[in-house]
């Protein structure tokens, strides 16, 4: 089964001057890539609380770690090119997506939408929360890139499999 793209990005901050610091995105059958990225020389903005006790990547690890603004971009646009990328927050995603790719030189060839149309319709708000404890108790962690593209998708599983199965129970075949 093929599965939609999926990104997320952290961030330096929550700040209207904040930039990417790692990107993950995954693939159609459900790998996901990940890439710490350098700061560009222009991009000062730092949250020590963000780096403290959310994400937990040192500005030391960017630099020794992470990868040029240009390199993850054009790795993205190879990856991605022509796709759609779901985010849970592409305001946010798409606000960094764009800082990577002007410090980087380039556009983006692919673009990024919301996740929350791929889930079924109608999906309460009760078996929406249960769903989204279930896949947070499947993934290792949050708030590093890849664990949350990862518990994108297994939300994504896991309402198509709620679905299917209410679906079943409805015409009396469970």
């Amino acid at each position: 089964m093929t599965s939609p793209c999926m990104i997320d990005f952290e961030a330096s901050s929550l700040s209207s001057d904040s930039y990417p610091i790692e990107v993950a995105w995954s693939t159609p059958d459900g790998a996901i890539e990940s890439h710490l990225i350098r700061p560009h020389w222009s991009w000062t903005d730092w949250d020590e609380y963000a780096e403290r006790e959310i994400h937990r990547i040192s500005r030391e690890t960017l630099r020794t770690d992470g990868k040029s603004t240009r390199e993850v971009a054009m790795v993205m646009n190879s990856a991605l090119a022509g796709q759609t990328v779901y985010s849970d927050a592409p305001e946010f995603d798409g606000h960094w997506l764009e800082r990577l790719f002007e410090a980087a030189g380039l556009e983006p060839a692919f673009e990024i939408g919301s996740v929350y149309p791929l889930f079924p319709n109608p999906i309460s708000s009760a078996d929406f929360s249960r769903l989204t404890t279930e896949a947070r108790s499947r993934v290792p962690g949050q708030h590093r890139a890849a664990w949350d593209v990862e518990f994108l998708l297994e939300l994504w599983r896991l309402s198509r499999a709620d679905s299917a199965h209410e679906t079943k129970r409805r015409e009396g075949k469970t």
